[in-house]
């Protein structure tokens, strides 16, 4: 099962197909344990008409067919999309972008001249996009490229009938099509047929995709110099089937080349009849074919036969890891010389009546094992083939310990999402293989479509007899699976999922370890989903087996990333010597127990009463009077603490904190908080070069210190990492010409603080430090350059987009270079499309002889940055300073040159389209230039910015198209919106159906924490007068970005209301619930944004509803505030209206996102300069004002 966290989930309406679920659950399970919302979130979103609605015309199925694509949206079922007629004919070059189920029938057909046609990221990432290119450029002479086509797709069915045939010349390329699609069903029936000269090439070509069918019908049949090639087709494909039937037929010249055809293949199977049949001069070149496959069964009938001077070369030909099986029939038979050449070919096969004495085998094997020796694994004495299955699907009990590593299969649920449909329904539709045509009717489903194949499959499975003990069920309705799991199991039953796909495709390390039921041998029912168009899953018990549940660590780093759950199973002897377990683990039926990772189909909720969430999940129940399904998006954020943990760290913080400060690393873990870790020990000093890649949270005091020159390079250190603390204090002071490089320097990491104090001071010749994509994309970066390179000696910065896209960042440059001789420093590209960022110069190049530095591009596009130079250059002899396109086109720009560059000698400073920016600032520049000789120079080129001289050196500066105002009014008001995202904001009449809006990013950046149960958090101390108390518990240094962390949150939790605001800052579910009920009462519903799709980017809204009736009412909205637990600051302000809407894909139309938007109705408090006002034109208390829920924020509204 798939745990669903996002939207509120939840129905006021009992009559609801999930209101029922909810009350059948209630009466078929007889504990009162938490209830599995990971299921019951699946139940039909179907609202109580439209429930009634289709149970009535589902009686009729005629009926329900012609209502199907609604009902499909409505009831989020995978339906195939009815293709809209052809589109017309075209005389020109034509580019298709982001198309998809679209008719190509008769397109471009007999077209003159030679012309292009490119389909580029067409389809991407579509559930079943149907397209048809029947006849398509039939008789013309075109190119046509097909690049990343349908990438990422499920269910491609797509038809290529009569594709370019007659044509004369022209080519096809396939470039990464149907790159990891999910079952990709492709037809080229009489492709190229009777072509005169034309190209096709498959490069990269359905790779890594899955249980793939493709059909090649009379290609190239009676072509004339056809060449096709397939480069990299089929490449670690699972379960691909090609079929080439009467290919080449009859064709003269023909060149085909299969390059790396099914290269690491599971299981591929490829057809090759009347290939090449009766054709003159066919060359046929299979190199590295099914090289290191598993298992490949290929089939030659009437190869080549007749033909005249045919030639086939077999190089590398089927290396497979596991014995396949080819037969060759008729091969070869009647040509005319043909050559055919088998080099280092290894797999068993069937030659019949092939030409025996023009045939050459060399290297041949007839069995696999000779070529495996070298490539098994010795595992307990026995030889083992680990890739054919993947690593970590089976392993052995023994490996279920704490501190275990073990590799992790991919867990991700790969199907498409659906739901089931309301048992009143799915009962009535057939559900049988005898009743294909019916269903095809219903689902329009064509003749050999992929539709029809998935349908046929999934009920083939489901009518196959049962192993051995096993007992066994499809299921169509979430009551189905409860009645079969409790007719195994009895009614006081359980349902448990892995909590998410962290760990998936790595190496993991085990946690604490739980047997269910004490560890007993017991039984169990699994329920795995079934390709369908609506949710069915194959559920079926199998005696003697094992549940666990574990924590699951990331072995680096040893911090919990995930739950999940195994199943043991006792006894295989009755499973098939050839089970993937067995070849992965090296033994037989009966000799050992095997367990099977468990993916997100299997677990969830503890059942043990005295954990935080179940005292959560009681408390709600005490304190909500309705009895509408709870907001277990809410509720899974509670801590993750045992039975056992809750009581011992409610202990600790009851009694002496320096107790629970002397826990905080296994408490941070246990609790999923967010902390530092521990970085007090050095590492080693060091007299070489050396290359630090994939580290984090490290100590570099007196690293490489007073060393000769050397070379130290971070890569990609501390990439995705929250809170990675380095220090790199005293690092290479001293040094000589030391190099460092930091290269794609901690991205896309939460709360950065790197230390860089006494950095290469006092080194004694030259150097260079890089930072060069230094912390891009990161949150709230604090970055401390304390007596940088001071001293230095000719020593080279450079500072190559640097923090670029943070938000909120905080340098601070202090005694940087100071008393340096001849450093210089650039600055390009620096924070860039940052937002409020703040950088500090404090006696920067203070006192430094001939130091040049460069601001290129500083602060670009950024929102209200702030920048300080104090004490910059004092004193200094000829310092060289360019500041260019320095924070152009910024918001609000604040700069402060204090004492800049006062009393220098012969020092020059350039300021070039300075701050040209769109909102209005201020500089102020006090004792700038004062006492300055005449051979310095100050020149202010196009200056935008308004700004104060104090005290500067008048009869100096130069005054080049100064402007004392920003850019005009009126290109302000035309461009100063993009400060504001766009959709950030928007009013109240855009939320009706059909509106495209822009949607910002709602994405939550914030890192993952829980909160903290009540009984902890009430006894810490949560004031900003207890910093110091707080430091010392989270292990917080002196201005760290812990202690900024901690301080800025209590800041604004102590902060006086707005007016009319109600705020309090809750740090459990108990006191959110508490603070909401107080302002709401107790009949309260809680709704959150289903999940972020059609974040940053055009939406289209469908239904809206207006919750309340559309009364102006009161509401309380929770936000997320970093913190080491989880608090959230909660607020109420009067006059709201509430909305939830679907969202929809502004293309397809498809259903995408469920958001809820809150409607500010009086503005009158609000400040002038508010974003809102920025991006939508007006002022306070002129108009209303709407913005969405993002991701993890929560809203809380009486109960319609």
């Amino acid at each position: 099962m798939q745990v669903v966290v996002g939207g509120d989930g939840e129905s006021g309406n009992p009559f609801t197909p999930k209101g029922y679920l909810i009350r059948y659950w209630k009466k078929q399970i007889s504990n009162d344990l938490p209830k599995p919302w990971f299921l019951l979130n699946k139940a039909s979103p179907l609202n109580a008409a439209q429930y009634a609605t289709y149970t009535k015309l589902v009686a009729d199925q005629n009926a329900l067919t012609t209502q199907l694509h609604t009902f499909c949206s409505s009831a989020n079922l995978m339906c195939a999309p009815d293709l809209s007629p052809s589109l017309e004919k075209h005389s020109g070059d034509i580019h298709f972008a982001t198309y998809s189920d679209k008719n190509f029938t008769n397109y471009g057909t007999n077209e003159p001249g030679i012309g292009v046609n490119t389909f580029k990221n067409y389809s991407e990432g579509e559930n079943i996009p149907v397209n048809s290119f029947r006849r398509y450029g039939r008789g013309s002479p075109r190119d046509n490229k097909f690049d990343n086509y349908a990438s990422d797709g499920n269910v491609i069915d797509q038809s290529f009938n009569s594709y370019s045939t007659s044509t004369a010349g022209g080519s096809g390329k396939f470039t990464n099509y149907a790159a990891n699609a999910n079952d990709p069903n492709l037809h080229f029936t009489s492709y190229s047929d009777q072509g005169t000269g034309g190209v096709q090439k498959f490069t990269i070509y359905s790779q890594e995709a899955n249980a793939g069918d493709q059909y090649f019908k009379s290609y190239g049949k009676n072509g004339n110099g056809a060449n096709g090639e397939f480069v990299s087709y089929g490449n670690d494909t699972n379960v691909i089937g090609s079929t080439f039937t009467n290919y080449g037929q009859t064709a003269n010249g023909g060149d085909q080349k299969f390059t790396s055809y099914g290269f690491n293949g599971n299981v591929p199977e490829n057809h090759f009849t009347n290939y090449g049949a009766g054709g003159n001069g066919p060359s046929e070149t299979f190199n590295s074919y099914r090289d290191q496959s598993n298992v490949g069964d290929d089939t030659f009938t009437t190869y080549v036969k007749d033909a005249n001077g045919g030639e086939a070369n077999f190089t590398n030909y089927g290396q497979s890891f596991n014995e396949g099986t080819d037969v060759f029939t008729t091969y070869g038979k009647g040509g005319n010389d043909p050559h055919i050449n088998f080099k280092t070919y290894g797999v068993n096969n069937t030659f019949k009546d092939y030409v025996k004495d023009t045939a050459t085998f060399s290297n041949y094997h007839n069995k696999t094992s000779q070529v495996l020796a070298s490539l098994m694994e010795v595992n307990g004495g026995k030889k083992v083939n680990n890739r054919w299955v993947e690593p970590g699907k089976f392993f052995r009990e023994k490996m279920l310990k704490s501190g275990t590593i073990m590799p992790m299969p991919d867990i991700k649920d790969k199907m498409p999402k659906r739901s089931f449909l309301p048992r009143v329904i799915a009962s009535k539709l057939p559900f049988s293989t005898s009743k294909i045509a019916e269903l095809k009717k219903i689902f329009h489903a064509g003749d050999e479509s992929q539709v029809e194949k998935m349908i046929g499959d999934a009920l083939s499975e489901c009518e196959r007899a049962p192993s051995a003990g096993e007992t066994k069920r499809c299921v169509n309705s979430a009551e189905d699976m409860i009645d079969f799991a409790t007719s195994v199991l009895g009614r006081n039953v359980v349902v448990r999922t892995t909590e998410d796909t962290k760990g998936s495709n790595g190496n993991i390390m085990i946690g604490s370890v739980k047997g269910i039921n004490g560890g007993k041998v017991t039984k169990s029912v699994s329920c795995h989903q079934t390709l369908y168009p609506y949710l069915l899953y194959y559920c079926h018990s199998v005696p003697k087996v094992r549940v666990y549940e574990a924590d699951i660590l990331d072995p680096n780093s040893k911090v919990k990333i995930n739950h999940g759950v195994a199943i043991c199973h006792v006894d295989t002897s009755s499973w098939g010597p050839s089970h993937g377990a067995f070849v992965a683990l090296g033994s037989g039926p009966g000799k050992i127990e095997v367990i099977v990772a468990g993916n997100r189909e299997n677990s969830g909720d503890s059942v043990n009463p005295f954990t935080p969430k179940a005292y959560s999940i009681r408390y709600w129940n005490k304190r909500i009077s309705n009895k509408l399904p709870k907001p277990w998006f809410l509720l899974n954020k509670a801590s993750p603490l045992n039975a056992a943990q809750f009581a011992k760290y409610s202990k600790l913080a009851t009694g002496d904190q320096e107790s629970l400060s002397n826990e905080i690393q296994s408490f941070c873990s246990s609790a999923n908080l967010l902390c530092f870790p521990d970085i007090s020990t050095s590492l080693d000093k060091h007299g070489q070069d050396t290359q630090f890649s994939s580290y984090m949270s490290k100590n570099f005091t007196n690293y490489g210190n007073k060393l000769p020159r050397g070379f130290d390079s971070f890569k990609k250190y501390a990439e995705n990492d929250n809170l990675p603390v380095n220090s790199f204090r005293q690092y290479s002071r001293g040094g000589a010409g030391h190099d460092d490089i930091f290269s794609t320097y901690a991205p896309n990491g939460n709360v950065i603080d790197q230390s860089f104090n006494t950095y290469g001071t006092g080194l004694a010749a030259f150097g260079v430090g890089q930072f060069k994509i230094y912390g891009a994309n990161v949150n709230v970066p604090n970055l401390r350059f304390t007596t940088y390179s001071t001293e230095g000696v000719g020593r080279k910065q450079s500072f190559t987009s640097y923090s670029k896209d943070t938000n909120s960042g905080t340098q601070s440059f202090t005694s940087y270079a100071r008393n340096a001789n001849g450093a210089d420093s650039d600055f390009t590209s620096y924070a860039n499309n940052s937002n409020v960022i703040g950088s500090t110069f404090t006696n920067y190049g203070e006192s430094e002889n001939g130091g040049g530095y460069t601001f290129n591009s500083y602060g670009s596009n950024a929102n209200v940055p702030k920048n300080t130079f104090k004490s910059y250059g004092l004193s200094g002899n000829a310092p060289f300073e360019t500041f260019i396109n320095y924070r152009d086109k910024s918001n609000v720009g604040h700069d402060n040159f204090v004492s800049y560059v006062d009393d220098p000698n012969s020092g020059r400073a350039h300021f070039q389209n300075y701050g040209q920016s769109f909102g209005e600032g201020s500089d102020d520049f006090s004792k700038y230039g004062s006492k300055i000789t005449d051979a310095q120079t100050i020149g202010f080129e196009t200056y935008g910015v308004n700004s104060t001289f104090n005290e500067y050196g008048r009869s100096i500066p130069t005054f080049a198209d100064y402007k004392n105002t920003t850019i005009s009014s009126s290109l302000m008001g035309k461009n100063n919106k993009w400060m504001v995202e766009p959709g950030k904001f928007f009013r109240e009449k855009m939320l009706k159906i059909g509106t495209i809006m822009p949607m910002p990013d709602i994405q939550d950046k914030m890192p993952k924490r829980s909160f903290l149960p009540r009984v902890i958090s009430s006894k810490l101390p949560f004031s900003t007068s207890k910093i110091g108390d707080l430091k010392k518990i989270f292990h917080a240094g002196n201005d760290s970005q812990m202690e900024k962390m901690i301080d800025d949150a209590l800041l604004e939790c102590e902060r006086s209301p707005s007016t009319g605001e109600t705020k309090k800052c809750v740090s459990s579910i108990e006191d959110m619930i508490d603070f909401s009920t107080s302002v709401l009462g107790q009949n309260v519903v809680l709704r959150t944004t289903e999940n972020i799709k059609g974040s940053k980017g055009d939406i289209l809204i469908g239904s809206v509803k207006r919750t309340n009736d559309g009364k102006v009412t009161k509401s309380v909205s929770c936000h997320q505030s970093l913190f080491p637990y989880l608090v959230y600051y909660c607020h109420s302000v009067p006059k709201v209206r509430v909305y939830e809407a679907d969202i929809l894909d502004p293309n397809s139309k498809a259903k995408i996102n469920h958001g809820v938007a809150i409607c500010h109705v009086d503005t009158s408090a609000w400040g002038a300069n508010h974003g809102a006002f920025t991006a939508l034109g007006s002022g306070p208390g002129k108009i209303e004002v709407c913005h969405w829920i993002f991701e993890n924020d929560m809203n809380w509204a009486v109960a319609d």
